[in-house]
């Protein structure tokens, strides 16, 4: 197995209105679906091709049932323990003139217990829910999946910044002293390291293998092996993968960039096979989907190459650019043209292809 799971698992109600009318009725948008940090982690790997399994506890009742279906209905291998008495965890998120509203009942999930989980959680990487740890009623569980995981990487996700204020900076830091790689956006690193972007990555260098951190618009970057990476290509499921999902290689984004050329070498190679795996995943008839395949090109590195050099027509992003700049200034969309050629920066695809040269064209 390429990653274990161990945490919360969810039934999610997402409302969507405009506006609530307080005592009254609206129409908007109710959409019910599995959710929990850990399962939605199992489920973004699953569809990434990983063989993900999850550990977790649901109540005896309907939700339990569904949400174990739907995670096998996903590709995930699921160890569920069946609470007698408390009912399935349930998040109710609504969202109303661009304002987001949650109230989680974690039920069945406050009482994940060590004898829920494997004596021994082998896999490629383990990933233990913040959520699990940060919370005392199933704080054994998750120093339990720990101490028992057998992996190249044992990851575990911050959660959330108040939690993790709440249980202590240093208390989480001695037991989560198991871990390699760490999981965090930018207000739970700041919570942990006192420092901001970039730094609040470095910090947890020193304890963690890998620190991955989601710093809000400026992207997520990644401490790996004491080396900070640009990481906006990565996924908390991805980065818990490590070598599982990325072939060795130099530089981290350049591993994630070429296993994608390798992916178009192989649709290229298999088309029949390729459109059948994607027109799964897109839960979209086969038939249907080779329409709208048809006419679609996606460039290889050699097109990405010819794309940075000047030309009078849309294979070149500096022409693209300012034709589009010129429409926009035009519909009074924005107030200049900005000096497209300023912001192009093709030393990224030009190293890629410089390390790809001895491997064959992409």
């Amino acid at each position: 197995m390429d990653l274990l799971c161990v945490g919360d698992v969810m039934l999610d109600v997402r409302v969507e209105a405009g506006a609530l009318a307080r005592g009254g009725d609206v129409h908007g948008r109710v959409i019910v679906q599995p959710g929990g940090s850990a399962a939605n982690a199992a489920v973004w790997a699953a569809w990434a091709g990983a063989r993900t399994g999850l550990v977790g506890r649901v109540g005896r009742d309907v939700a339990g049932r569904v949400l174990g279906e739907a995670l096998a209905e996903r590709g995930v291998e699921t160890h569920l323990a069946v609470d007698p008495e408390a009912p399935t965890g349930t998040m109710l998120v609504v969202l109303e003139a661009g304002e987001r509203s949650m109230v989680a009942d974690r039920g069945a999930n406050a009482r994940l217990r060590p004898e829920d989980l494997p004596e021994r959680i082998e896999a490629g990487a383990v990933l233990v829910s913040g959520y699990v740890l940060l919370q005392e009623d199933s704080r054994p569980a998750a120093l339990a999946a720990l101490d028992r995981a057998d992996a190249t990487y044992v990851a575990v996700d911050a959660a959330s910044w108040p939690l993790v204020e709440a249980y202590g900076v240093e208390r989480f830091l001695r037991d989560t002293a198991r871990a390699d790689v760490l999981l965090a956006n930018e207000l739970e690193a700041r919570t942990l390291t006192g420092r901001e972007g970039e730094a609040a990555a470095r910090a947890p260098g020193a304890r963690y293998r890998i620190a991955a951190v989601k710093p809000g618009a400026r992207g997520p970057v990644a401490c790996a092996d004491a080396e900070l990476e640009d990481a906006r290509w990565f996924s908390r499921e991805q980065i818990a993968r490590g070598e599982a999902l990325l072939p060795p290689r130099t530089s981290i984004s350049h591993r994630l960039i070429a296993a994608w050329f390798d992916a178009l070498a192989w649709w290229r190679a298999h088309p029949d096979e390729a459109l059948a795996i994607m027109a799964k995943y897109a839960e979209t008839p086969l038939s249907d989907y080779r329409v709208l395949v048809n006419g679609v090109r996606i460039f290889t590195l050699a097109d990405n190459l010819r794309a940075f050099e000047e030309a009078d027509d849309f294979r070149s992003l500096a022409y693209t650019g300012a034709r589009t700049a010129a429409f926009l200034k035009e519909k009074g969309l924005i107030e200049r043209i900005p000096d497209v050629r300023a912001i192009l920066d093709p030393s990224f695809v030009r190293a890629l292809a410089a390390e790809e040269s001895g491997g064959g064209a992409r």
